[in-house]
């Protein structure tokens, strides 16, 4: 086990067409790349496996939708921390966009939001950061006003819900008018 845990993060549509890849370490020429990840679209497109050993790589792999993540390291990495990168990977990517169903063409559409979220989880193959809330919080902080104005929007909200907001924003104004006539009584007196 090394500083460099990650070889590579490789995310693939369901022809296994690249969405997006990122490889880390030595230079690997493009059609070497793309010859890899042929091979291991081809070993678990019609797997139910989390896990494989190819040629002297660890592979963990998740299958959403129409789309293939996969996270490789060496052969002595430890998968569970593979495995760990790729979860975070996915749940900053659920977050990020909004719960949206991750398939191939959100991604495409929101690849902004995907390399963000892979700098920020990973910086040369090392992991940075493995929690989504965080790695999606420095992604806000780091967004520019045109980017968080390109984030998906939230889903509307039923009547039932927007009532009970509507209730609790009440409450809320109750407690501060409150708060605010006690201060201006504790002040007079």
């Amino acid at each position: 086990m090394s500083l460099y845990a990650v070889k590579s993060i490789v995310i693939l549509g369901h022809e296994g067409m690249r969405i997006c890849s990122k490889y880390f370490g030595k230079e690997i020429p493009f059609q070497a790349q793309r010859d890899w990840e042929k091979k291991i679209f081809e070993k678990t497109q019609n797997q139910t496996g989390e896990i494989l050993l190819l040629d002297s790589d660890i592979i963990v792999y998740r299958n959403i939708s129409d789309v293939y993540f996969y996270v490789s390291g060496s052969a002595n990495e430890n998968e569970l921390l593979l495995d760990g990168v790729l979860t975070a990977l996915v749940d900053t990517l659920t977050t990020s966009l909004r719960d949206i169903p991750i398939d191939q063409r959100v991604l495409l559409e929101h690849l902004d939001l995907v390399l963000l979220a892979l700098d920020e989880l990973l910086d040369n193959g090392i992991i940075l950061e493995s929690d989504a809330k965080t790695i999606e919080s420095r992604m806000v902080l780091g967004a520019s006003e045109e980017g968080l104005a390109a984030l998906p929007k939230a889903l509307p909200l039923s009547d039932q819900q927007q009532q009970q907001l509507q209730r609790a924003l009440n409450r809320v104004g109750q407690d501060i008018a409150g708060q605010i006539k006690q201060l201006t009584v504790n002040l007079k007196g």
